[in-house]
């Protein structure tokens, strides 16, 4: 989560340097893009519920972040090596319907993994007899909250290594080299997705399938019983 959020808050960082400035879109096609993120939930949520009645939360989590790597990686990299480089209005298009898949994903991948979060604290109540759900969720918020920091420093970083000009406030009319603005795109979406990419293989280590979690609340229920019991 933590390598995730790291590689998405990157992302976001600079995007509206590359909205701008490689894809040459107006505020109004920015602002839509950035409205595209938030829209994404309202599917993703659905389609999380439907999702996990059929498939393992790992599954569904992994499949998530793998879609949201690929969501990252593709627009730019088809602009600059595709047939033919979109026009801003195409482009607006075709980023705000990419954001839209972006937030869903991102709303299914959420819920898959704090789900799981959910699993490992009935877990740990199973294996150590005590409840952190706290500690766990605790630990989530400090990931992201790293993340979030770490994510701008990373993008100020990227900018300064590809020269991108500092002073644009002072002087607007300042002609970026195409070379620039070449290492913008891949700087804003090909290298936080090889992040976010990164962030699934963590997953597979997970082991707490649905039918173990079943037992596992099954046993806790009977334990709580019996000290019920023991109690009365």
């Amino acid at each position: 989560v933590l390598i995730y959020f790291l590689a998405y808050s990157a992302h976001v960082s600079l995007a509206l340097h590359a909205c701008r400035y490689f894809w040459r879109l107006d505020s109004n096609a920015i602002q839509l893009i950035l409205l595209s993120g938030t829209l994404g939930p309202l599917l993703g949520a659905p389609i999380s519920a439907f999702a996990l009645r059929h498939m393992e939360k790992r599954t569904l989590s992994i499949a998530a972040f793998f879609a949201i790597a690929l969501f990252l990686v593709w627009p730019p990299l088809f602009q600059l090596y595709g047939p033919a480089a979109l026009s801003p209005a195409n482009a607006a298009i075709l980023l705000f319907v990419n954001g839209l898949f972006v937030g869903t994903a991102i709303m299914i991948g959420g819920v898959g993994f704090q789900s799981m979060l959910a699993d490992t604290a009935d877990e740990h109540e199973y294996l150590f007899g005590v409840r952190r759900e706290g500690l766990f969720f605790s630990g989530l918020t400090l990931a992201y909250k790293a993340a979030s920091g770490l994510g701008g420093l990373i993008a100020g970083i990227g900018l300064d290594l590809i020269h991108f000009p500092t002073d644009l406030a002072a002087n607007p009319n300042v002609v970026i080299p195409a070379g620039v603005l070449e290492k913008l795109a891949l700087i804003s979406g090909p290298l936080p997705a090889l992040l976010a990419a990164t962030a699934p293989l963590f997953l597979f280590g997970y082991h707490l399938t649905r039918k173990k979690h079943a037992k596992i609340i099954a046993d806790l229920a009977d334990r709580n019983a019996r000290k019920t019991e023991a109690n009365v």
